[in-house]
């Protein structure tokens, strides 16, 4: 199961968009070390990956634009001890606007 979280900073007269991406198990818990691969569209169009911490959590960010708005999508989620199963998600795509940032 995914979360994903928008924020993101404020650098005038742009900002940086990022996107928390927490992955959870079906069952309790959380799951960390899962190389999240999620992909920016908009003023950004880009590929960003990372590995979620023990908590499941990871960060990802775009660089610093002027657009108000930009999509965030999880293209897939690796690990060597369970199959990412996508259908599973409520949300895979989140919006990120400039609203959602510190």
């Amino acid at each position: 199961m995914l979360e994903l979280k928008p924020g993101g900073t404020v650098v005038e007269p742009l900002w940086e968009p990022s996107v928390q991406v927490r992955v959870a198990l079906t069952d309790p818990g959380s799951l960390g070390g899962v190389l999240v691969t999620g992909t920016w569209l908009g003023a950004f169009n880009g590929t960003v990956s990372g590995l979620t911490n023990p908590a499941g959590r990871i960060t990802l960010t775009a660089p610093a634009i002027s657009d108000n708005a930009l999509t965030f999508t999880v293209v897939s989620l690796a690990h060597p001890s369970y199959e990412y199963r996508p259908q599973l998600n409520v949300m895979t795509q989140r919006v990120v606007t400039r609203a959602d940032a510190d």
